[in-house]
């Protein structure tokens, strides 16, 4: 595996490289370490390892004593049929209201936070047609794949609760091209219905999903074009308000209705994923909302064959994707052999669920709920959780499932619902 050395200080800025002395260490001794030559964001090394099972590399700058731990790996015989990506795909530049360029974000993106994916967000009310235009530019400028991957996609915002849509959505094109089309003016005097749009989008092969901070989650939902919803970001956790990061404008407001929890209860087949919200040009690595900090924002994780746009959006658009609070934490999840976002019949016998989990940090609590009730509770020290059990109580009619972890250090992970069908 390829591995990217990063120093960082206490703002989480990066730190230019330094070529003294590391010393790796990893939990398999016959694995070959070679350094490899220092870029201006930071030092490379390739890992190869003799054996597959779980793997963590820790690396130590020895003139400093700092000891960095990379993310947890599983390694295989064989080559595996998908692999872990991670991205962030909601962020603002100066082009609405953030404080970095398109470029600077997609750089940041790429170099400091070591994204595999990434996508601007950027509110569609602020921009002139002549910054979408340059938006789809320096998308398309930035995608490389196999190395770093873009998507094309901007947030509506509808603040004003009198309109039945209201809240935010973003959305995304499949490709390099897609109208930018505005909920509201720039003066927020006139409003269209989001869902006058939703033709022009499902034609454009577009998806949407639901940012939650802002309320109004709950008041949209068409099956061929709202594939998710952000279950974390740099404004919390909008899975539930049981939570030890909830969102931060729920000090004042009743959020009953638009959580992660009811959308799914409604019947909406959705998928989770998160986010950071970044309003800092700081994609993958922020907890700034312009003029003042919040929570770490969070991370997108998804399950592809390879890393290309194409694979990438079939992961999200399939909701074979889950997310975390930052951290990488490892996460898979199936229901009789069907993975995240999917749906399989229960045939004659109970559901048999598995769930691998591994951490960064020692995971405390491995949850698998059903609805809205935890039917299963994993509590242990340890950074690698492995479940398998058969779910005899489930209901006749038909349930879903998702898993919930969460680490000591107080990150979290979501995983996606799979479905079972009665």
């Amino acid at each position: 595996m390829d591995l990217k050395i990063l120093a960082r200080d206490d703002e989480n800025n990066t730190c230019p490289p330094k070529d003294g002395m590391i010393e790796f260490a990893n939990n398999e001794s016959s694995a070959d370490v070679s350094l490899m030559q220092s870029s201006a964001t930071g030092r490379r090394a390739q890992v190869t390892f003799a054996s597959p099972g779980e793997k963590i590399v820790r690396v130590t700058d020895l003139e400093h004593a700092i000891t960095g731990v990379c993310n947890p790996v599983l390694v295989s015989d064989e080559a595996p049929q998908t692999q872990l990506f991670w991205g962030d795909i909601h962020g603002h530049t100066v082009l609405s209201d953030g404080l970095k360029t398109p470029e600077e974000y997609f750089e940041f993106g790429r170099d400091e936070a070591g994204l595999d994916f990434c996508a601007t967000a950027d509110h569609s009310q602020y921009m002139s047609d002549e910054d979408w235009e340059y938006i789809k530019r320096t998308t398309k400028q930035f995608h490389r794949p196999g190395e770093y991957v873009t998507l094309l996609g901007y947030e509506l915002s509808v603040n004003a609760q009198d309109r039945e849509e209201y809240g935010d959505k973003c959305l995304y094109y499949p490709g390099d091209d897609g109208p930018l089309l505005r909920a509201t003016d720039i003066d927020r005097t006139s409003y269209c219905h989001i869902s006058e749009f939703a033709d022009e989008w499902k034609e454009q092969g577009a998806m949407m999903i639901l940012h939650q901070h802002a309320h109004g989650s709950g008041t949209f939902y068409d099956p061929d074009l709202v594939r998710l919803c952000e279950v974390y970001s740099i404004w919390g956790c909008s899975e539930s308000m049981d939570c030890t990061r909830p969102l931060l404008p729920s000090r004042d407001r009743d959020y009953t209705g638009h959580l992660g929890i009811d959308l799914l209860a409604k019947g909406w087949q959705l998928g989770f994923m998160a986010a950071s919200d970044d309003h800092a040009g700081r994609p993958g690595k922020t907890d700034w909302l312009r003029v003042r900090r919040a929570f770490p924002g969070g991370l997108a994780a998804v399950w592809a064959p390879k890393l290309t746009r194409e694979a990438v959006w079939d992961a999200l658009w399939n909701r074979r994707c889950y997310g975390t609070s930052g951290a990488r934490i490892f996460l898979n999840f199936t229901v009789n052999g069907e993975g995240m976002g999917g749906t399989v019949s229960r045939g004659a016998s109970a559901p048999e669920i598995k769930v691998t989990c591994l951490g960064t940090a020692a995971v405390v609590l491995t949850e698998v709920i059903r609805g809205t009730e935890v039917i299963r509770s994993h509590t242990g020290i340890g950074e690698s959780v492995h479940l398998e059990f058969a779910d005899s109580d489930a209901p006749d009619g038909g349930c879903y499932y998702y898993v919930r972890v969460s680490q000591v250090d107080g990150e979290m992970a979501w995983s996606s619902p799979v479905w079972v069908n009665g």
